[in-house]
């Protein structure tokens, strides 16, 4: 099994969208995770522009595997002064050329809201996923801190009590977490969420000297990702494995280098 490896254009979201793309083919990646507010998204949707970016992208031999979404139920922000709908993503998404929309599960974690506001959380949820569905896409949850899938064990949960057909996980290693967390469940997680998941973002860390975590190369850091080709194969995942954001500790590599490096270990991953 070779998985479809690709790279999030706010990678380089200080660049522009088009000059990140021809970063990311540069990079070997098969796909692209458009990353959903302006500069790389602006607002209001134009849907040409987006057909547009669909054709430059595919001209670069990728495609658009989701939109990254900045809905969030129960807190709806705006750019540019347009807000983010559930209308205008789907267009975007759309002319884009996407069926995946990763959208974040509300503004607060699960244990810091009650069953009332995550009713209406849930509601709109399934309201958005009702819409997806209706024009053969599906939606995956960011899992965050400040969302309801911030932690271990509360993505199952939310998925559980959401309970559409249409709604999946985009899948990623807690952040934060103890280094004894991450190193001790992070191969335990994956087995139990990718099953669940539709789309992953791979994250990697090491600990500083002030215990903090720094993102480092997918292959170097305290994630043991080796179990990752048999859970994949094991629960028939075919979605995409995204690399976020380039390595903060990579010495002399340049941004470009450092994605090129772990779109390549994900590959072999592989192998």
């Amino acid at each position: 099994m070779i998985p479809d490896v690709g790279v999030c254009s706010i990678a380089f979201k200080d660049r522009s969208v088009r000059e990140a793309l021809r970063a990311i083919a540069n990079a070997g990646a098969d796909s692209v995770e458009l990353w959903g507010q302006p500069p790389h998204l602006p607002f209001p949707i134009d849907v040409e522009w987006c057909q547009k970016l669909r054709q430059d992208a595919e001209d670069l031999g990728l495609r658009f595997c989701a939109l990254g979404s900045y809905y969030r139920p129960g807190a709806h922000p705006t750019y540019s002064g347009h807000e983010v709908t559930k209308e205008n993503q789907l267009v975007a998404a759309q002319a884009l050329g996407t069926s995946m929309l990763r959208i974040w599960p509300g503004a607060s974690n699960y244990a810091d809201t009650t069953h009332a506001e995550r009713d209406i959380l849930y509601a709109e949820i399934r309201d958005f996923a009702d819409a997806a569905q209706d024009m053969g896409m599906t939606v995956v949850l960011e899992r965050h801190v400040g969302s309801l899938t911030e932690g271990w064990e509360a993505p199952l949960t939310v998925l559980t009590e959401i309970d559409h057909e249409a709604v999946s996980l985009n899948y990623q290693v807690v952040y934060p977490a103890s280094q004894e967390e991450i190193t001790s469940l992070s191969v335990s997680d994956y087995r139990r969420l990718l099953p669940r998941s539709l789309h992953a973002h791979l994250q990697n860390y090491i600990p500083t000297i002030g215990g903090q975590l720094r993102r480092t190369f997918i292959s170097d850091g305290m994630v043991d990702y080796s179990a990752l080709q048999q859970t994949a194969i094991g629960c028939s995942y075919n979605g995409s494995f995204m690399i976020e954001f380039s390595a903060d500790e990579r010495g002399s590599m340049s941004v470009e280098e450092a994605v090129r490096a772990d779109v390549l270990a994900v590959r072999k991953l592989f192998y």
